[in-house]
């Protein structure tokens, strides 16, 4: 492969073939014109990574032996270059914050593989590629959104957010909807990336 071709071979990580056949047609129907590798386990996905560069790898964070999780640090430590999304069999938001945290390009639960949440996935993994992060203007929040998105970033729910600060979910719902547009984040990846982007000051106090 050339030095300067982007990839656009994807590559599925995953012990249970129909999960896998699931997640094929899945990343088939959002991009058709993706080659498409797969890997049972960890060890046989980390060789393949070691060999090329991958567009992005769709990896299940329950796998076994090594977690799902565990390989994206191995990954991490081996400075190896392809964009790591975690698969879970379910939504959690303290789960997402984790890998995200461990350097993952984005989270997508195996129930939400609809086109469009992938084409958004990958455009996160892209753009963490090719390091065109934009800056995270937490100035632009107010103290209360402040509070919120802090409390949102450690992977807590609309409802724990509401019960800790004392307000009502619609309330944080509306703040989490402001937070979302004032910083630019179209995921709880983006937004977890904006703050640790932004270092030490992102977790601060307002």
């Amino acid at each position: 492969m050339e030095a300067d071709t982007e990839p656009s071979t994807l590559l599925i990580v995953d012990d249970d073939a129909v999960d896998r056949e699931t997640i094929r047609r899945a990343l088939e129907s959002a991009v058709p014109d993706s080659p498409i590798d797969q890997a049972g386990e960890s060890e046989a996905a980390l060789n393949k990574l070691r060999r090329r560069e991958y567009l992005a790898a769709f990896v299940d964070y329950r796998l076994p032996g090594r977690s799902g999780l565990e390989l994206l640090q191995q990954v991490r430590r081996e400075g190896l270059t392809t964009p790591v999304i975690i698969l879970t069999g379910y939504g959690d938001e303290l789960l997402a914050v984790e890998v995200l945290k461990a350097g993952a390009a984005d989270y997508l639960p195996k129930s939400h593989l609809a086109p469009d949440r992938i084409l958004m996935c990958l455009e996160s993994a892209k753009a963490l590629a090719r390091g065109r992060i934009r800056p995270c203007r937490l100035d632009r929040l107010t103290g209360r959104e402040r509070e919120v998105m802090n409390l949102l970033v450690t992977g807590k729910s609309n409802k724990q957010v509401a019960s800790e600060l004392g307000i009502s979910r619609r309330t944080v719902e509306s703040h989490r909807a402001h937070i979302m547009e004032k910083l630019e984040a179209g995921s709880l990846a983006e937004l977890v990336r904006c703050v640790l982007q932004a270092g030490p000051q992102g977790l601060s106090p307002p």
